[in-house]
């Protein structure tokens, strides 16, 4: 879980989840106290608060399959956590939590007037205030780092708490919830949008956001000329349902609505019409530099339609990641980044370099979740559209098992698993083969043999792929040109 959102739940609610992290990456799941405590660096009495309340939580959210004891010796055990519950755990601790609410009403007006919030929620009006100047500094270290303040971008980090904390706004006391479903609907029968579970929540989240602030008297100010959206003027009309807006701020946040869909794939992307939102012109830039070394890697290689569609992906991917629509929830944990450049070092190599280029846009603000994000579509835009057999050497693989014909054929079918890897599968011993795959070995076999005795179960397939990447890992073919 990102931790710049889990400071604004309350400091106990963030132990707990720092708590249930430990257990999800640990294979054991029996800690010790005075491990969990200089792990997490706080008292026993903080730690056995934070096992009492994650425990509180599970039953009373009636979560199935998990188990937590304390044996009374300093062990503690949880069983059974996921990151499925654990996404049930938050939005349970993020609808109770003071400091997360407060910052929605500051925001948003949810639970109405400050008043009515302090008595909702039992707390002086010194305890709001106290937070919301907690709440500021959170927003100074973690989300308005170099990046101007202004109405887009408040929105775009409201936006991503939102759907951090929350799978929908159902999850809030709100009177937008059906309207807002009317009007989506309405929406995507005009503009013929076709919409998945997960962009229809999001979707759901950026209106409401939306809706919300404008709501508040906060609009976006001027990022296209009136003129512009005059062809467009009787779908803005059906979104001023919800908003009463005058034209000229209708035509604004009508834009900025429909900047949303086109940066998010839901209608035909067209850079000229995404506004003043980002530096389009840096964007461009960059993706001129970022093809330009691609095209003197695969110089005199006749992948120019490939080349064609890369510069695509390449131009949207820029927009929306340097736009206010942007959210770095997911695919940001660096640590995963060894498995691509251990499996697929000559694309990892190319992945890098195009990434400098990004670094060298001083107009482009980049932070830590974003650079990673970046580097895990790169990589995947790469290996979506460029032969895999030009940027990696093919391993040959044998198969050659004694127990008949009818084992070696199913073996074989089963390593097409591997096909992304570039595996050539074959019966016959060659001089070139990397791996002999069998259920004997020969002392004259001179590759790197591997002895499946029995049928092959994970693990093995999973020795497999990792001497499938070693062998990879000592030849790049391309990147060395």
């Amino acid at each position: 879980m990102i931790e710049k959102f889990n400071r604004l739940l309350d400091d106990e609610q963030q132990l707990v989840l720092q708590l249930a992290e430990l257990y999800i990456h640990d294979s054991e799941k029996r800690l010790s106290i005075g491990y969990v405590q200089s792990e997490l660096g706080v008292s026993r009495h903080q730690v056995m608060g934070a096992f009492d309340l994650l425990n509180s939580t599970i039953e009373s959210l009636a979560i199935e399959d998990i188990d937590l004891a304390y044996d009374g010796k300093g062990i503690l055990s949880i069983y059974g956590l996921t990151t499925t519950s654990m996404k049930t755990i938050l939005e349970d601790m993020a609808t109770r939590s003071i400091r997360l609410n407060i910052f929605i009403n500051s925001q948003l007006g949810i639970y109405g007037t400050q008043a009515q919030f302090l008595k909702q929620f039992g707390i002086s009006r010194a305890t709001y205030y106290r937070n919301i100047i907690y709440i500021r500094q959170i927003l100074a270290e973690d989300f308005f780092v170099q990046r101007r303040r202004n109405e887009e971008n408040s929105r775009q980090i409201i936006f991503s708490v939102i759907h951090h904390f929350f799978n929908g706004i159902d999850a809030l006391p709100i009177e937008l919830g059906e309207p807002i479903t009317t009007l989506i609907t309405k929406l995507c029968e005009i503009r013929s949008i076709n919409l998945s579970y997960t962009e229809r929540q999001r979707l759901t989240n950026f209106l409401f956001v939306q809706t919300k602030r404008i709501r508040q008297g906060n609009k976006i100010q001027k990022i296209v000329d009136q003129d512009c959206a005059t062809e467009k003027m009787e779908f803005f009309k059906l979104l001023n349902d919800l908003w009463g807006l005058k034209e000229e701020e209708l035509v604004q946040e009508g834009w900025y609505f429909d900047i949303y869909l086109m940066i998010n794939g839901l209608v035909p992307f067209e850079i000229e019409k995404c506004g003043k939102q980002q530096p389009l012109e840096a964007i461009q830039d960059l993706v001129e530099k970022q093809l330009d070394f691609l095209n003197q890697i695969f110089e005199g290689m006749e992948i120019e339609p490939q080349l064609v569609e890369i510069r695509q992906e390449l131009i949207e991917t820029n927009v929306k990641v340097f736009s206010p629509f942007y959210f770095s929830e997911t695919f940001v944990d660096p640590t995963k980044v060894p498995f691509f450049s251990e499996t697929y070092p000559e694309i990892d190599d190319m992945v890098k370099q195009i990434l400098m280029y990004v670094g060298e846009q001083r107009k482009l603000k980049l932070d830590k979740d974003t650079f990673t994000q970046l580097y895990y579509t790169y990589m995947l835009i790469l290996l979506e559209h460029l032969p895999v057999q030009l940027v990696s050497n093919v391993v040959k693989i044998t198969v050659d098992f004694s127990n008949g014909k009818v084992f070696t054929k199913y073996i074989s079918s089963q390593l097409q698993q591997f096909a992304p890897l570039n595996i050539e599968v074959s019966k016959r011993l060659e001089d070139d083969t990397d791996i002999f795959l069998s259920d004997q070995r020969f002392c004259d076999v001179d590759c790197e043999q591997m002895i499946w005795e029995s049928p092959p179960l994970a693990e093995d397939w999973e020795q497999l792929g990792d001497l499938i990447v070693k062998i990879k890992r000592t030849d790049k073919k391309i990147i060395t040109k």
